[in-house]
């Protein structure tokens, strides 16, 4: 019978992985990154950041006008459990809360403030503030999801334009009509 002390089973060790970084500045850098700068001309998103705003405002109405009826007819319930029950008008608010968040997620954070354009890429500068680089037109890849005409919501035309690149990235951008078109569209 085999005795039932544990077997050492000699194995190879591994090879270290080396990460080769070609360029010292790039070494720390990570893909969103505040410290990102951006040597060409500022061009702020004005047409879909309005648009973002007025969305988002005729949400909040919308919301509130919810919440207003919900807690109304919370207050005239013939059931005295929950016209009195302070935590009905807690959830109420709770969810209208989150509601409102969420929506600022959708429409707010989607529209960027705006982008530098260089010889280098494009450098995003989101709502937050944070900015991300995309590499120049044969690795940046855009497509436009949907456009939007000029009305009520906006003024001007917007679309909402996804860009990629080949290392797999990508993001949605709600920009004014004509943003990126410096930058042909390869997809």
């Amino acid at each position: 019978m085999a005795s039932p002390r544990p077997v050492r089973i000699a194995r190879k060790p591994a090879e270290a992985t080396v990460r080769r970084v070609v360029d010292p500045d790039e070494a720390g850098r990570r893909f969103w990154d505040a410290q990102v700068g951006a040597h060409g001309d500022f061009e702020p998103n004005r047409a879909g950041s309005g648009r973002a705003y007025r969305l988002y405002v005729m949400f909040g109405i919308a919301l509130i006008l919810i919440f207003v009826l919900f807690a109304a007819l919370a207050a005239t319930s013939p059931s005295p459990g929950v016209a009195h029950n302070t935590s009905v008008y807690a959830w109420l608010l709770v969810v209208t809360l989150v509601l409102g968040a969420l929506g600022a997620f959708i429409t707010i954070l989607r529209a960027p403030r705006g982008a530098a354009f260089t010889t280098e890429g494009v450098v995003i500068t989101d709502r937050l503030g944070r900015r991300r680089r995309w590499p120049p037109p044969p690795a940046l890849h855009t497509k436009i999801v949907h456009r939007y005409p000029g009305g009520l919501l906006g003024l001007e035309a917007t679309e909402l334009v996804e860009l990629s690149d080949d290392a797999g990235h990508s993001a949605q951008y709600l920009v004014g009509r004509g943003f990126f078109d410096r930058f042909e569209p390869t997809g």
